[in-house]
C-alpha cells in the first residue's frame, strides 16, 4: 500500500470522526440519519482515493487522474441515488436516507450529486492538494539540479584549461599573422566570459542561445581551421521563441566532439530552427543539429556523450509535450527538437 492511499485512508477518517462529532450536537440528530451520511462520506472519499491511486498507477497525470476520480465518484453517486429511491426507501423506509415523503429520481440524484460536490472539495483541499504541492517542489528541485548541470557543461565546454590553453595558442599563432583574426577571437572568449558570469532567468529567446552558440563555434573553427565547419540556417520567425536556457549546447557539443571531429578533414556541423504546422493545425518549433560524423555506435550512445540525457530530462520537465528524435546512419547523425509554440 503506498503511502499516498495510506495517507487518503487517514483522512478519511478524520473526516468521518469530524462529521460525527457535529452531527453527535445536532438537536433532535437521528442515529439512522447520522449513520447515513457518515456512510455516504465513507463513500465518496474512499471511491475518490482509490480512483485517484489507480489512475496514477497507470500512468496518468495528476490532472487526469482528478478528472477520472470526480468522474467515477460522480457515477456511483448516481447509481446509488438509483438505489435509494427504487430499492433502500421502498423496503426500509426507517434508514431515513433523507429522501423526503415522496422521492422520485430526479431530486434525490440532484441532491446527492451536491452532497457528492461537497465532499469532492473538501477531498481535493485535505487529499490531493498536499500532492501536488510535494509534486510541485520535487520539479522546482529537480529544476535547480538540471540548471546547475547545465551550466557546469557550459564552463566545462568553454572555461576547462585545455580549452583556454589551445584557445590561447591559437591566438598567439594569429598575432603577427593575423591580428584582426586575433582580436576577434579574444571578443570571441570575453563574450563567453560575460555570458557565464551573467545571472539570467532559467528562459531565454532561441536568439541569444544562437548567438552564444556562435561565439563558442566561432572559437572551434579557429582552433580546427580547415577541419571543422559551421553552418546556420536560423528562421526569423523563430528567433523570439524562448526555451530553456542552453538546451541546445550541450547537442551541439556533442555533435563536434563525437562527430565533425571525428572525419578526416571536413567535420561539418548545422544549426537550423523553422516554424512547422502539424497535422492536426498545432505550430511548432523545430531545431535541429547535423554532424557528418561516423554515426552512433550499435547501442545508440556514443562514448562519453551525455547531452542527449540531459536535453530529455529538461525537456520532460519543462515542456512535456515536446519531442527528442535522434537518427544515424554512416553519414552522420541527426538531432530533432520540437516544441509547441502554445505550451498550454
Amino acid at each position: 500500500m503506498s503511502r499516498r492511499l495510506i495517507v487518503g485512508l487517514l483522512i478519511v477518517a478524520a473526516f468521518v470522526l469530524l462529521k460525527g462529532a457535529v452531527r453527535a450536537t445536532a438537536v433532535e440528530a437521528s442515529s439512522y440519519g447520522l449513520t447515513f451520511e457518515i456512510v455516504l462520506l465513507v463513500m465518496d472519499f474512499s471511491v475518490l482515493t482509490l480512483a485517484f491511486e489507480l489512475a496514477l498507477r497507470r500512468g496518468a497525470t495528476h490532472k487526469n487522474a482528478l478528472l477520472i476520480a470526480a468522474g467515477v465518484g460522480a457515477l456511483v453517486t448516481v447509481l446509488f441515488s438509483c438505489l435509494a429511491v427504487g430499492v433502500f426507501h421502498p423496503r426500509a423506509p426507517e434508514l431515513n436516507l433523507t429522501l423526503g415523503r415522496h422521492p422520485d429520481y430526479l431530486t434525490v440524484t440532484l441532491r446527492y450529486l451536491l452532497g457528492f460536490s461537497r465532499n469532492l472539495a473538501l477531498w481535493m483541499l485535505a487529499f490531493v492538494y498536499p500532492i501536488l504541492a510535494a509534486d510541485a517542489e520535487r520539479r522546482r528541485a529537480e529544476a535547480s539540479e538540471l540548471r546547475r548541470q547545465s551550466e557546469i557543461a557550459q564552463l566545462r565546454a568553454s572555461l576547462e584549461p585545455h580549452f583556454l590553453l589551445n584557445t590561447f595558442n591559437t591566438i598567439a599563432g594569429l598575432v603577427t599573422k593575423d591580428p584582426d583574426e586575433a582580436r576577434r577571437l579574444l571578443a570571441c572568449l570575453g563574450a563567453l566570459f560575460d555570458d557565464i558570469s551573467e545571472h539570467e532567468d532559467e528562459w531565454q529567446t532561441l536568439d541569444r542561445e544562437v548567438h552564444w552558440l556562435q561565439r563558442y563555434a566561432e572559437i572551434l573553427e579557429a582552433r580546427h581551421r580547415g577541419v571543422l565547419t559551421f553552418e546556420w540556417n536560423i528562421d526569423e520567425a523563430t528567433r523570439s521563441f524562448k526555451l530553456p536556457r542552453l538546451l541546445l549546447q550541450p547537442l551541439l557539443e556533442n555533435a563536434v566532439k563525437h562527430g565533425a571531429l571525428r572525419r578526416d578533414g571536413d567535420g561539418r556541423v548545422t544549426v537550423r530552427s523553422r516554424r512547422v504546422r502539424k497535422t492536426g493545425g498545432e505550430d511548432y518549433v523545430v531545431c535541429s543539429i547535423d554532424d557528418n560524423g561516423p554515426g552512433l555506435p550499435p547501442d545508440k550512445v556514443r562514448p562519453g556523450a551525455k547531452g542527449l540525457d540531459i536535453v530529455r530530462r529538461r525537456l520532460n520537465l519543462h515542456l512535456p509535450n515536446s519531442r527528442l528524435t535522434v537518427d544515424s546512419s554512416a553519414q552522420g547523425v541527426h538531432v530533432l527538437v520540437e516544441i509547441p509554440e502554445a505550451r498550454t
